[in-house]
Formats: structure tokens, C-alpha cells, sequence
């Protein structure tokens, strides 16, 4: 029998919720009002406190302009996984013009924590070794 409290995954959806809302830049209240909800709801979304229903998720991914499969990283040992691709049904959801920044934040966000400091490492040294050859340069 499943209970009606939050989950893991219900924690995990409103964490990723508010992850994105800040990378957009935007408040609370704004992602709120988008998604026809009040602040004291959306707060508890936000924290995990109440579950969100499927229609209500889809008009935050919708608002966030992403799409629903992004709340559902598998690979962050939430034992979901999707049965499309997120890149394919974010490519539909959020037409062309995507930049490469937005794309590369929003993958990165999908990988587990010891993966993303390794790869920050690297992208650190890469960013300081192209600093230093442009300088020599110019």
C-alpha cells in the first residue's frame, strides 16, 4: 500500500524544481503565479513537503521551459528512469536556440556530485590554461 506522504523522488523533484528556477532567475512568487499555484503551495513543493500532481508538474516543467522528464534524473540513484531520452523531449519542448551555457548547466545538473567536481576540475584547468596562452598572446 503507497502512502500519501512525500518521497524521496517527491524531494528530489522539488530540489531539481527550485535548481532551475534559480539558474532561470527567477523568484518564488514568479514560478507561483506561472504555474497558477500560491507561494505557500509552491514553497512546499519546493522543500518536498507536499507532492505534486502530473498535470501540476507539466505546467512547471512547462513554466520552466523544460520539460517533465528533467525532475527525473536516473542517474542520481533515484532508481527512475525514463523511457525517452531527456535530450529528445527537451528538443521538443523547448525549440531552437538553446545556447551551449544553458545546455551544458542543464546536463551537468543530471550527474552525481563526485562526476561534476571531477569535471569542474578539469574545465577549471582548461579555463586557466586558455587564460594564460591568451595573455602570452596579447
Amino acid at each position: 500500500m503507497s502512502s500519501k506522504r512525500p518521497s524521496k523522488i517527491d524531494k528530489l523533484i522539488g530540489r531539481r524544481i527550485r535548481e532551475r528556477r534559480e539558474l532561470l532567475g527567477l523568484t518564488q512568487e514568479d514560478l507561483a503565479d506561472r504555474a497558477d499555484v500560491t507561494y505557500q503551495q509552491f514553497r512546499k513543493y519546493e522543500v518536498g513537503q507536499n507532492r505534486i500532481s502530473a498535470g501540476r508538474l507539466y505546467e512547471i516543467a512547462r513554466a520552466l521551459k523544460t520539460s517533465v522528464a528533467y525532475f527525473y534524473p536516473g542517474d542520481e540513484g533515484s532508481g527512475v528512469t525514463v523511457a525517452r531520452g531527456v535530450a529528445e523531449e527537451a528538443a521538443e519542448f523547448e525549440g531552437p536556440g538553446e545556447d551551449d551555457a544553458t545546455e551544458l548547466v542543464r546536463v551537468f545538473k543530471m550527474l552525481p556530485p563526485v562526476r561534476r567536481q571531477s569535471i569542474l576540475a578539469v574545465v577549471r584547468k582548461e579555463a586557466e590554461a586558455t587564460s594564460k596562452r591568451k595573455l602570452k598572446r596579447g
